[in-house]
């Protein structure tokens, strides 16, 4: 978040829900959590999709 807002601001409302809708995409496929074994979340949940 740090990142994508406060180094640079949005210029507006549209600006500013692209940026979030970019983060939240990052954060979901590409960051990698510690607690769920150094991987994406989309990783953990579409594993448990497929196992259903």
């Amino acid at each position: 978040k740090y990142e994508k807002i406060y180094l640079n601001p949005p210029n507006g409302g549209l600006d500013l829900y692209q940026k979030v809708k970019e983060y939240i995409e990052f954060y979901n496929t590409k960051r990698r959590h510690t607690e769920i074994g150094k991987v994406p979340p989309n990783q953990i949940f579409y594993q448990k999709q497929m196992a259903s």
